[in-house]
């Protein structure tokens, strides 16, 4: 089955709809924009998601039939190409945020959810490209870690005082800094990475980390406290 919207395709195939854009920025304003119309075109054709494809793409966006559901959109495992995303509400500043990770694929970078007393932070989204960090696990098992669990404490507690000097939603305010981090399964193989991190506020008022990798190296475990 094929439908004509205007020049581009609408597809129905065994296992997906699929629908043809002209370009890769036309792509990411139909996700942007359009995303709860994908997702009901997936459900109401039965169809597990709707694929939007490009020309010169080697992998689409992918809209779950799930995202129509009426409690609003959803993220759930990957749904834009070099994105691994945790389920997760969708508001604008955090969409606007996952089109940064696509536009910058080279980039590592990652988005953490903060709680009210910064002591619950949940790594939520993350660029593919961050794979070289992660030791003893792929992006997509890397996704819903709580810092605790990897992060040398006394650098999260640093971490957490710096935070607080940083203005939401402004990209200038940026602060640079350097953290022990160890391999969760085997507890071996410490590194030291070294990140630009900012804030985000979504439109609910929960702040988000933003960060990107700048640097990682090997180094010795930390004394014991």
């Amino acid at each position: 089955m094929q439908l004509q919207l205007d020049s581009d395709r609408l597809e129905i195939t065994p296992d997906a709809v699929v629908l043809f854009l002209s370009s890769y920025e036309a792509a990411r304003q139909t996700i942007r924009n359009r995303t709860a119309m994908l997702a009901r075109w997936a459900m109401e054709f039965d169809k597990p998601h709707t694929l939007v494809r490009y020309p010169g793409c080697r992998k689409p966006f992918r809209v779950l039939a799930s995202m129509a559901n009426p409690g609003g959109m959803m993220f759930n495992s990957v749904l834009l190409p070099g994105i691994r995303v945790a389920q997760m509400r969708l508001s604008l500043p955090i969409v606007r945020e996952l089109e940064n990770f696509l536009e910058h694929p080279d980039e590592k970078w990652v988005l953490v959810k903060l709680s009210s007393d910064l002591q619950s932070q949940q790594q939520i989204a993350m660029s593919e490209s961050c794979q070289v960090l992660i030791s003893g696990a792929t992006v997509e098992q890397a996704i819903n870690r709580q810092r605790r669990e990897y992060w040398h404490l006394p650098d999260l507690e640093d971490l957490n005082r710096s935070t607080q000097q940083l203005e939401p939603n402004n990209p200038r305010s940026i602060i640079e800094t350097s953290w022990l981090g160890v391999d969760v399964p085997t507890r071996s193989n410490w590194r030291k990475f070294t990140y630009q991190y900012r804030l985000i506020q979504d439109d609910s008022g929960v702040l988000y980390q933003v960060g990107k990798n700048l640097d990682v190296e090997a180094v010795q475990p930390p004394a014991l406290s």
